[in-house]
């Protein structure tokens, strides 16, 4: 029983990195999407690149 329950743990733990992969992927193609839109409505190319590597802070700092 010991083994099994060892290979649950394990398996649910490889699901949860799966999903936060997953996860991690749609909000950063959402995130580039909206500063796509944004660097299309201005022409100003500083504002949204600071704004992305201020995401990314938040990003990686919120885990």
């Amino acid at each position: 029983m010991a083994i099994l329950d060892l290979d649950v743990e394990f398996e649910i733990v490889i699901q949860s990195i799966v999903v936060a992969v997953v996860l991690n992927l749609v909000v950063m193609k959402n995130l580039n999407e909206k500063f796509r839109i944004l660097s299309m409505k201005k022409m100003d190319i500083k504002k949204p690149c600071r704004n992305r590597a201020f995401f990314l802070l938040l990003l990686v700092t919120s885990r």
